[in-house]
């Protein structure tokens, strides 16, 4: 079982921050081990998505459970193969009228113990990239923004205010 927690504060609103994340059809384009996913169904506040991730030459399809409370937090789940039990929660804290303090916790313990070495081999590093690779996705669509500091004063510098 895998247990990982990352934060960024990022200079983009939370409602901003928390769409990129729920857009989850998008993830092909710009998470690396992405290769699919499609929304079955949506209500209110939960969807389910039928995904393919491919890890190295091993590619794997699952349904995972998503939870909206916008702009707070997105709850992702799933307990079909390859995992025993997935668990990802974002949090999207505003620090200021242009920043956010993103948070992803993961939690992923994986039925197959081939699959498990295989996520064992890149664990350490898998959370960093995703929370990357949504990063890198908001500059993208919303450009480079300059932080406004909590003392109300902008700062000077990049849309990453400080990596956790």
């Amino acid at each position: 079982m895998y247990q990982q927690t990352v934060e960024r504060d990022l200079a983009h609103s939370p409602e901003q921050l928390f769409d990129i994340v729920a857009d989850v059809e998008r993830y092909p384009e710009f998470v690396p081990w992405w290769v699919a996913a499609k929304v079955k169904r949506i209500d209110a506040s939960t969807y389910l998505t039928d995904q393919v991730i491919r890890v190295s030459a091993l590619r794997q399809r699952f349904t995972s459970t998503t939870i909206l409370d916008r702009p707070r937090a997105i709850t992702i789940t799933s307990s079909e193969k390859p995992f025993k039990r997935l668990e990802m929660q974002w949090s999207f804290d505003p620090l200021s009228p242009r920043g956010c303090r993103v948070r992803l916790s993961t939690l992923f313990h994986v039925k197959s113990s081939v699959v498990s070495k295989m996520l064992g081999l890149v664990s350490g590093e898998a959370v960093h990239t995703l929370i990357e690779s949504f990063e890198e996705r908001a500059i993208a669509l919303l450009g480079e923004q300059t932080p406004i500091g909590l003392d109300g004063v902008e700062a000077t510098g990049a849309t990453r205010l400080a990596a956790a």
